[in-house]
Order: C-alpha cells, then structure tokens, then sequence
C-alpha cells in the first residue's frame, strides 16, 4: 500500500439504499467488469516526479509465502487446533528461523526493488506477536536485496483497540481514494482488497464477530465510493474459522453499495494443508477439505452459516 500525506479527506457520496445483494464470488466480481493488470513498470511510471515516500508491506502470504512455517507450528503445537497461535514458543520459533522455510514472492522482488531505486523507505509490518528477539527483518533484508542502511525493523501486531483501528483504516483509505481520484482512476473498474477493522492481537480484548462487522461497515461507508466495483477481504492473519465467521456477520449486516466476497490466501490454505499433512495418500481429504472451505466462506460471504 502506498500512503501519502494528504491533508483533504474523502467522503463516500450519498445515494440511495442498495438492493440487498445475495452474495457474489470472486470470479462473478471479476466479470462485472473487466480485469486490468497493473505491472510494476506503470507503477513506477505513474510515480515519475514524485518525492520519495513511505511505503508499507505485509508479510505473511503477500510478500512472503509464509504458511509452511504456521503449517509446522499447528502441527507441532497444537495438531488439529489454532491454539498454537497464542503459544509464545510457536511465535519465538516462527520469529526466529522458521522464515528460513518462507519463500519470496518474485512479484514483491520486483516492486521492492523499484521503490529502493526511487529512495523511498521500506515498511514491512505483520500481525504477528512480537517476541524479544527476531530474524524476520534480517530475513527481508537478505530475501529482497535491502541494503542495511534502508532496513527498517518489522512493526509487529499491537495492542490497539477496535476504536483505533477504525480510525486508523478510515483514514488511510479516506487518503488512498483521495489519491486514487487525482490520478482520474475509474472506481468502477476498482476491487478493493482490505483488511477487516479488527482489535490489536495483543488487545485484552478479542472483538466479537458483530463488533467487527459494525466497525468494518462503518468504516466503509466513511471512506469507499459507492462507484468501487466491490470489496474483498484478506484474512489478515486471523484463524480460518474467525475469517469467516467475521464474513458472515458482515453480510448479516444487510444491504451495501458494493457486492462484499472474500479473497483469504493462508484462512483458504490452512486447513487443506492440515489434511493432506505432506502425506500423497491425504491428497483426497486434502481435496475435500478445500472444497468443503470454499463452500463454507462463499455461504458466509451470503451471510447464510
């Protein structure tokens, strides 16, 4: 994501009450209206005489792909159960080494290194639990050819409560629409891909699914167009089942402007890869337990569990 400093804000337009939507998947948003790949070269060419910027990455499953190594922490941890996410040994073994097993997109490479050469400053931040020691920065630095001048430390998960946090998303998407607009970006032809408006992982206290639902719509409305095409959620590093449990109660909240799906990489891979278990003879379960995930997130995205 790029932000930039802009003091004017955006305010989604009025209009009047949208259909109640039924669901969509993410293959009838992509026919709505035609797909444009961006590539990193018009990225870069978009931003010709601009002033360097700050420029923020996620890690896990968008830089990185990360899952081997929360694969081989459930299986160690807590075989079957997500409780090795609260397990501060699985978070000093993932912090410290495991990333060894994570591999760097090429895609990334490639944007990473075209923001080095225009002297921007690189942010890599996560939702993971911060522990005293850590050698993601490291692992960074060496995967996307950072020199050790630029590296800034990773920012992990915080203690912010769901109030903040809807502050903080309004506002940064409030500022990516405003610049969205100057650059004449038609919104109609736009799939926003955002994260859920969620409490800090380290918060005392977890937001429940209708908690999330209301702060995430609320945050929507403050700040997305009525003309974006529509909006998909990544995971953001919540548990399969939180996922999409939180889906359901944003669909339960009734009529949008924007048809609302879901685009999860690790809440979709997890259990599957929990059921193939690096054995060939799982690959039927390994299947089904897909399909089964599917299924059960496009009836969320319906707000039908």
């Amino acid at each position: 994501c790029l932000l930039f400093g802009l003091n004017q804000s955006v305010i989604a337009k009025e209009s009047a009450p949208a259909p109640l939507n039924p669901g969509v998947t993410v293959a009838q948003l992509a026919q709505q209206v035609p797909i444009h790949w961006v590539s990193v070269a018009q990225i870069e060419n978009s931003l010709m005489g601009r002033a360097p910027m700050a420029v923020g990455f996620d890690i896990d499953d968008t830089v990185l792909f990360s899952s081997p190594g929360f694969y081989r922490g459930q299986k160690e941890f807590s075989p079957g159960k997500q409780d090795y996410l609260k397990n501060p040994s699985f978070w000093e073994k993932m912090n410290n080494g495991w990333d060894d097993f994570s591999m760097p997109k090429e895609v990334a490479k490639s944007l990473i290194a075209m923001h080095l050469k225009r002297g921007d400053s690189i942010y890599f931040v996560t939702g993971r639990s911060q522990t005293k020691t850590e050698t993601v920065t490291q692992t960074l630095q060496k995967d996307f050819l950072i020199p050790e001048a630029n590296v800034n430390p990773v920012i992990f998960a915080g203690d912010h409560s769901i109030i903040e946090a809807e502050q903080v998303t309004t506002r940064a998407l409030q500022i990516l629409f405003q610049t969205l607009m100057e650059y004449k970006v038609d919104l109609s032809g736009l799939i926003l891909k955002s994260s859920m408006v969620l409490a800090g992982s380290k918060h005392p206290e977890v937001s429940n699914p209708e908690q999330v639902a209301q702060a995430t719509l609320r945050t929507f409305h403050m700040s997305v167009p009525h003309e974006v095409a529509g909006i998909v959620f990544l995971s953001g590093g919540q548990t399969p089942k939180r996922s999409t449990d939180n889906l359901n109660a944003i669909a339960k909240m009734g009529p949008q402007p924007w048809p609302i799906t879901y685009s999860f990489s690790r809440a979709i891979e997890e259990p599957m890869l929990r059921a193939w278990g690096g054995k060939k003879e799982n690959a039927g379960a390994s299947q089904k337990a897909l399909l089964d995930n599917c299924k059960e997130n496009s009836l969320a995205s319906q707000g039908k569990l």
